[in-house]
């Protein structure tokens, strides 16, 4: 199947992801393309090649074009002639996109809040709102898996019996030790799952952490393909605040909140004060009886679990990546870029 001639053809998706950067942009743009993808879109990806992102664009079946600066970049687009180019990037230099808006028929930002933003004919912003953007969690990308599972059944006020410790993609400070030395107290029946990102480098610190849960059951798995799966069959999580808290919201799994980034600090606040996560603020900030504390509470009160995962999933349904693809398509309609 081809895109018909009111939607974009070609969709090229500027963004990166590695150990500093984290991999939720890469996997929120996956979610967009794929959308695409299924309405006959051609899209490739053009980031920094970065191991990470190599190896993730590999693995997806994605093209990844090399980002080089500013003139490389905007001879790339020269060369593909995007009908649309999505940049997913937190605070593009407005020089940057100057440059590479003029290779594209639309122009769309996800998530940035920068002073860039405005030259979008497009911005798309659930994590990182900002005025005269798509703001509401029910834009948030994410893959299908999620849409699927969203209406599963679960029973939010059975006792806690499985408890996942996830926090992004990369935990580019090394507080997943720290959450994991913080489930030393746990009810001995509470299984502690661990997962890890692809671009997690803190192996070392991790497996220290886990000699403090001797006699708990425990496992742990890296850059795993079925974290729905996983997120659903837990009872709690301890997660980080980006992509994978709404994640854990559109699942209804109730979370505790340890921000993986000073700026992940608005968005969860921003999902708190709408019911969904117990927000920790920034990891730097954190000590092992703030977590401790925060998961007992949700432990010991089976209303407040099912509270917090009815309003989860009220507030994202997994059909973010097909709003954000029918917005784009709408914005490309109303500028008449059609070729």
């Amino acid at each position: 199947m081809s895109a018909g001639a009111d939607q974009p053809r070609r969709v090229v998706f500027r963004t990166r992801g590695n150990h500093r950067q984290g991999m939720g942009d890469l996997h929120g743009c996956l979610a967009m393309a794929r959308e695409f993808q299924s309405r006959g879109s051609e899209v490739s990806f053009l980031a920094e090649p970065d191991p990470e992102a190599v190896a993730f664009c590999r693995d997806a079946d994605i093209g990844l074009i090399a980002a080089d600066g500013t003139r490389a970049d905007a001879e790339a687009l020269g060369r593909l002639s995007p009908d649309c180019l999505i940049v997913n990037m937190l605070k593009s230099d407005a020089d940057y996109l100057s440059a590479l808006l003029t290779h594209a028929g639309l122009l769309v930002t996800v998530d940035d809040d920068g002073p860039a933003a405005p030259l979008a004919d497009l911005r798309i912003n659930p994590l990182y709102p900002i005025p005269n953007s798509l703001t509401d969690p029910a834009f948030v990308p994410l893959k299908d898996a999620f849409q699927r599972l969203h209406d599963a059944p679960r029973d939010l006020r059975q006792p806690v019996r499985r408890l996942l410790v996830t926090l992004g993609g990369s935990d580019t400070f090394g507080f997943t030790p720290l959450a994991v030395r913080a489930m030393a107290g746990l009810p001995p029946e509470v299984h502690v799952e661990i997962v890890v990102g692809p671009a997690f480098t803190h192996q070392t610190q991790l497996e220290a952490a886990l000699r403090t849960l001797a006699g708990h059951r425990c496992e742990t798995a890296g850059n795993v393909c079925d974290m729905p799966d996983r997120i659903l069959r837990a009872d709690l999580a301890v997660c980080a605040g980006g992509l994978t808290l709404f994640e854990m919201a559109c699942l209804g799994t109730p979370a505790v909140v340890i921000c993986g980034e000073p700026f992940e600090e608005q968005t969860a606040a921003a999902l708190a004060a709408r019911g969904f996560g117990i927000d920790l603020g920034y990891g730097g900030d954190c000590i092992e009886t703030d977590v401790a504390e925060a998961v007992a509470s949700l432990i010991d009160d089976p209303n407040a679990r099912e509270r917090m995962g009815v309003r989860g999933r009220e507030l994202v349904d997994g059909r973010g990546a097909h709003r954000c693809v029918e917005a784009v398509i709408d914005a490309w309609r109303a500028k008449g870029t059609p070729r």
